[in-house]
């Protein structure tokens, strides 16, 4: 059986499940912090589907606390794009968004784990499909993330000042101070011993023979990147494994 639903689902089996003696399952979940600026611009889109910034990327810094972000630049795109409760957002009607067009700066910072961050799954008020209601603990950033979140709001505002020009638009989409997730991870981390860990390095659970997590919820820490490729190469080797032990 391979888990690869979501960092909080797979955490939440594994709780269900009987006879696994592994009190690290849920502990040490994380979330890397991120923050955006949109420039709007008073000119057309371009005709392309994308602009050519579309998916380009700023090296990757690192802040005075010493944990590192890396920023996204994509545009310029047609603000039209927006649906209409997005533009009542920013107060532009669809007439004049037809006009103009943005650029979307987005920052992602690396958050170390904390046993401060975790998710317990409530037995005694279960969902209408009789399931454990996941309980997540997520405190307020430490002043070493506090640093790191101020380094990359100023970062993203400059960029986006930049590509906006002298008439653009400026705009934040997300606080990085923000307790949401969205790319949540760490709920079965991976580890050499299974004093620390729920999952060996290749994601087959300990103690539990022909069980595996390939998702999130095994990396033991936020990165400073979207997580998507990571993920997918966890999968694989979680695949490569399974094959091994079948033979």
């Amino acid at each position: 059986v391979v888990l690869a639903a979501s960092a909080i689902e797979s955490a939440r089996v594994l709780a269900a499940t009987g006879g696994l003696e592994l009190p690290h399952i849920g502990q040490g979940l994380h979330e890397h912090v991120y923050c955006g600026v949109i420039a709007i611009v008073p000119v057309p889109p371009p005709l392309g589907e994308a602009g050519p910034l579309e998916g380009a990327r700023v090296t990757g810094e690192r802040c005075a606390s010493g944990l590192g972000f890396s920023v996204e630049v994509r545009g310029p795109v047609g603000l039209a794009a927006l649906d209409d409760q997005d533009l009542g957002i920013l107060g532009i009607p669809r007439a004049e968004a037809e006009r103009r067009s943005f650029y979307a700066v987005f920052a992602i910072g690396e958050v170390p784990p904390s046993p401060l961050r975790h998710v317990r799954f409530d037995g005694a008020h279960p969902d209408s499909l009789g399931r454990a209601i996941p309980v997540i603990t997520m405190p307020s950033l430490s002043p070493e993330a506090t640093t790191l979140a101020r380094a990359m709001r100023a970062r993203c505002r400059q960029i986006a000042q930049v590509l906006g020009g002298a008439e653009g638009k400026l705009v934040a989409i997300r606080d990085p101070r923000d307790r949401l997730l969205g790319h949540e991870g760490g709920t079965c981390r991976m580890g050499t011993r299974k004093s620390g860990a729920v999952t060996d390095c290749d994601g087959a659970v300990y103690g539990a023979r022909g069980l595996y997590v390939a998702d999130a919820g095994r990396m033991p820490t936020a990165l400073d990147r979207h997580p998507s490729l990571i993920v997918a190469a966890l999968a694989l080797g979680t695949a490569e494994r399974v094959l091994a032990d079948a033979r």
